[in-house]
């Protein structure tokens, strides 16, 4: 290993070592990420310098971010409570499979209105909510959501 690889490699565990811990020392994952990013500028470090940082590209990081974004501004809103009170009815007298398929075809509904990213951002919650009122395990519901991007 070369002396860059090594102390990045210190650095990666430090990081997960400060996300493991964070019940200890109450400093939160974007605090610790961010941490560590300005870690990997200092000079006794040099894992990053204006040349690297140059090439990278940020397109899909921006659309990641945009897409996660229309995820929370649409639990700020209180739309993915109003989504699930109009999902619920259709849930609520439903055996495990049948909501499996419902999930499924919300799934669908939803890839022709949002992305895939964006969709599971916003529709984590209520569908793990619907799954719990159920007395199902929500994973099930949040697998045949997630599969209709895939399919």
């Amino acid at each position: 290993m070369t002396g860059e690889q090594k102390r990045a490699l210190l650095l990666m565990c430090l990081m997960l070592a400060l996300l493991a811990t964070d019940k200890l020392h109450h400093l939160n994952a974007g605090t610790v990420l961010v941490c560590v990013t300005v870690a990997s500028f200092l000079p006794g470090v040099k894992l990053m310098d204006e040349k690297r940082i140059a090439s990278v590209n940020f397109a899909p990081l921006f659309f990641i971010m945009g897409c996660m974004c229309i995820g929370s501004a649409g639990g700020f809103l209180k739309a993915t409570g109003r989504l699930a009170g109009l999902v619920l009815p259709l849930f609520s007298e439903a055996g495990a499979t049948s909501a499996a398929v419902y999930a499924y075809l919300v799934g669908v509904g939803m890839n022709f209105l949002l992305t895939p990213l964006a969709a599971t951002s916003t529709l984590t919650a209520p569908i793990t909510e619907l799954g719990m009122q159920m007395c199902l395990d929500p994973r099930l519901l949040y697998f045949a959501f997630s599969m209709a991007w895939i399919t």
